[in-house]
């Protein structure tokens, strides 16, 4: 049996190796394609018109965006799936997490996927990047609107409870070594 699951975390480590290496060659690949986009430009457009020549480079730029936002989103899930198989395998209690994480790292190359691409694709239409620019500026408020929430909802429970503890203390409610059960059993 743990011959077996050695195999099988050895199996998934060299999957994980070769999506890691997909990944940074199309990134390569972007990087080329992105830095010699005058020569590219310039060789196109010896055989073909100067409009059709930028149709035919941002074509191929968007092809070489989608298919490295797709590796990158498969690599994140795959790491995923990786550490989900090996916190349940570590133990029994762990495995209820199993399922959760997977979700988790599904959502996880979802947004990686749509980040990337939609950033790679800003760099050639300026519509994109105004739409990043606003995506990045709503999320970015809504986040940080929802993490006031959160702080708010916490100091409102650490106020209550020692506005509390002061009514209790100096109301003479209760003396000092008296048990206190707000669960409704004495």
């Amino acid at each position: 049996m743990r011959n077996s699951h050695h195999n099988g975390v050895k199996d998934a480590f060299s999957r994980l190796k070769m999506a890691l290496a997909t990944t940074f060659a199309l990134g390569a690949l972007i990087l080329a394609l992105y830095i010699a986009e005058p020569k590219a430009l310039a060789v196109l457009e010896l055989a073909l018109p100067p409009e059709l020549a930028g149709a035919v480079y941002f074509a191929a730029f968007s092809v070489a965006a989608l298919a490295f936002s797709y590796a990158l989103a498969r690599l994140v899930y795959k790491v995923g799936a990786l550490t989900s198989a090996a916190i349940t395998a570590a133990s029994p209690r762990l495995k209820p997490l199993g399922p959760p994480l997977r979700v988790f790292f599904a959502l996880a190359a979802l947004l990686a996927f749509t980040v990337a691409l939609l950033n790679l694709l800003s760099l050639k239409v300026s519509a994109v990047a105004g739409f990043v620019e606003w995506l990045t500026s709503a999320l970015g408020g809504f986040f940080s609107m929802l993490i006031a929430l959160i702080l708010a909802l916490q100091v409102k429970e650490i106020v209550g409870n020692y506005l509390a503890w002061l009514i209790i203390k100096f109301g003479g409610l209760v003396e000092e070594g008296d048990f206190v059960s707000f669960g409704g059993s004495s």
